[in-house]
């Protein structure tokens, strides 16, 4: 009898069994769907009850009479002998035998269909390409491996899983290999792109210069066309008669008489004249000594654009220029070395005007300087402790110039501004004390009159309206082409002078001691129109002007007072400009002016600004002498005047 057990073990394996083995019993299911389920229990193997493979009948004398036919896989046959040492499932036995003809379809077919119906293995988007694949075999089971390995067109789930994975590998590897070429192509580019943005900056630097070296000839060729234009009218007005009027009712020349050389007399006489002045002891300023002997003395190098405004004052028995440019600084220079002694950075714009302040120095012991600047302040700067003491930023706009009063010890402070207004201030209080308006352009320069020597004995101060001005006054230029007189007591507008037909850049009272007819009583001036004017404050008329600069005028000044018994220096005036010269003029005459200094056209390209600076040698206190410093539109300053000696001179 077949052992009971066996049924059991054949469920046990029919779970576990595949499709199709070369070797072993084939899937009960699978050769159902060819073939009749009734007829294929006589090829049941009788050990795993699955169908046989190689299927061979138990035959022995044990069981020769039973009534069922015992079939069993030829592999599970063997599997079990080796179990049983060779005992026969039933009994004994010799051999069995294995005839009967089964048809089976394509195991590969049967194994997709079960994993249609299930599912399993499946990925999305796979499965109607599995219904499109089939294989029609339908044979014997014993050609079923001929037919697997010669012409089957499908694979085994597992293979083809097997393959999707590794080619999903391949893929994969392959896509990861591309991004890292485009991330080094990436990183590649990206170096390219930051070389050509530096690139670009570096153009663009480039640019912004060139752009500014076009600004720069714009504003220089707008300036040649107002020139030529202001030429132009000035020709007109000579033709019309015009000038000859002006010239006719000149106040000084009804009550003075023409004192002037011609030009090559006067060289026939320099050699003379000098060994005169040699042999005469001098005690005051005289042009003809100053006109043959004078030259360039010094210069100071340091700021990098142009110098817009410097003053000059004794401290510590030391003479110093303090100087603002267009370099956004202000600078300190020692007279007797031509060195700088100190920089301040601290404003935002063209620094336009400086000033030292007496009242400090004499009140609170403090080397001070106030400068103003096109960022709308004014600072207060102790040069000798190097700090920022005070600021005044009550301006809208640009400040363009400031002064300090010659009352008071220099206590106020006047300001005028591109918003159209001045100011003045209590440098004690640091307060505005009154705003004044009237003004309708930029307020381009301010000027205080000068100390009166009916006054001198007069300290008392107070606030504006109360303050005593005693006819103390306030003057401004604009460009607006009017000068305009400020009542410091009553704070209104004296007077307005018309006559220029441009800015007006520079304004100076006049000394009233220095020899000039009407000393405090005159007004000078120099405008955009080329020209400068002397004014009667008396009579509120223009009584003189000077045309002779090709170009802007930046700058005025009287000669200093020496003596007023000695009028070689008093009837002198000098303007600086853009045409690059310094040009001197008697103010009893218009005609073609006395001398003229031509600065360098390399280094220096324009005269912006200039102070006289009376200079006595050390250890002496009669021999004086007039040195002019100037500044210039790149930046160096230079001492032009007669050499005292070896040391250099203390400022009086």
């Amino acid at each position: 009898m077949l052992l009971i057990d066996a049924k059991t073990r054949g469920e046990e394996k029919e779970a576990k069994k595949t499709t199709f083995s070369l070797s072993g019993c084939y899937n009960k299911e699978w050769i159902s769907l060819t073939n009749e389920l009734q007829s294929l229990n006589a090829f049941v193997c009788c050990l795993c009850n699955q169908i046989a493979n190689n299927a061979v009948e138990l035959q022995c004398d044990k069981h020769e009479n039973a009534e069922r036919v015992y079939l069993v896989g030829e592999e599970c046959l063997q599997t079990y002998l080796k179990q049983n040492n060779g005992k026969c499932p039933i009994d004994q036995h010799e051999h069995c035998e294995y005839s009967k003809k089964l048809l089976v379809i394509c195991p590969r077919y049967y194994d997709l269909n079960i994993c249609l119906q299930s599912n399993e293995g499946i990925k999305p988007g796979e499965k109607g390409e599995i219904e499109k694949n089939h294989c029609d075999y339908k044979g014997k089971i014993k050609d079923v491996k001929d037919h697997l390995n010669k012409s089957c067109q499908l694979i085994s789930i597992q293979q083809n899983d097997s393959s999707n994975i590794q080619s999903q590998l391949n893929t994969m590897r392959e896509q990861i290999d591309q991004v890292q070429n485009t991330v080094k192509e990436l990183q590649s580019q990206l170096q390219k792109e930051k070389l050509q943005i530096e690139k670009l900056k570096e153009s663009d630097n480039e640019k912004n210069k060139q752009l500014e070296q076009l600004n720069e000839e714009i504003k220089q060729l707008k300036l040649e066309n107002e020139r030529l234009k202001l030429d132009r009218e000035l020709n007109e007005k000579k033709q019309s008669g015009n000038v000859s009027k002006l010239v006719d009712d000149n106040l000084i020349l009804k009550q003075q008489p023409l004192q002037t050389n011609d030009s090559e007399d006067r060289k026939e006489e320099d050699n003379d004249k000098l060994l005169k002045f040699k042999s005469e002891q001098y005690s005051t300023f005289n042009f003809e000594l100053f006109r043959v002997t004078s030259k360039l003395l010094k210069t100071l190098s340091g700021h990098t654009n142009r110098v817009w405004s410097i003053d000059y004052s004794t401290f510590d028995d030391s003479p110093c220029i303090c100087s603002g440019s267009q370099d956004k600084t202000v600078r300190v220079w020692n007279v007797e070395t031509a060195e700088q002694i100190q920089l301040f950075k601290g404003h935002e714009d063209d620094v336009y005007c400086v000033r030292f302040s007496q009242y400090h120095y004499y009140n609170h012991h403090h080397n001070v300087i106030c400068s103003a600047s096109y960022d709308k302040t004014i600072c207060f700067w102790d040069f000798k402790n190097n700090r920022q003491i005070r600021i005044f930023n009550e301006h809208t706009d640009g400040v363009a110039g400031i002064e300090f009063s010659a009352f008071t010890g220099g206590r106020y402070l006047c300001s005028g501004s591109y918003d159209k207004t001045i100011r003045l201030w209590d440098i004690e209080t640091s307060k505005s004390l009154h705003v004044f308006n009237g003004h309708t352009n930029a307020v381009l320069c301010v000027a205080f009159s000068h100390l009166q020597s009916y006054n001198n004995n007069n300290t008392k101060s107070n606030g504006v309206g109360v303050i005593g001005g005693n006819g103390y006054t306030i003057c401004s230029g604009s460009g607006d082409t009017t000068i305009r007189i400020w009542d410091i007591e009553t704070t209104k507008q004296l007077i307005v002078f018309k006559g220029h037909e441009h800015y007006v850049n520079s304004v100076k009272y006049g000394l009233h001691e220095s020899g000039l007819i009407g000393g405090a009583n005159t007004l000078l001036s120099g405008s955009n129109d080329f020209s400068v004017r002397l004014w009667d404050i008396r009579s509120k008329k223009q009584i003189q002007v000077f045309n002779g600069h090709n170009n802007l005028v930046m700058a005025v000044e009287y000669s200093p007072y020496m003596n007023c018994s000695n009028i070689g220096g008093g009837n002198v005036i000098c303007s600086g400009s853009a045409d690059n010269t310094i040009r001197f003029w008697d103010i009893r005459s218009n005609k073609k002016e006395l001398h003229m200094i031509k600065g360098d056209d390399k280094e220096d390209d324009k005269i912006l600004c200039l102070r006289f600076l009376s200079l006595r040698k050390k250890q002496t206190d009669d021999d004086d002498s007039l040195n002019l410093c100037y500044g210039s539109g790149k930046g160096p300053i230079r001492f032009w005047g007669q050499i005292v000696s070896d040391n250099f001179f203390e400022c009086i």
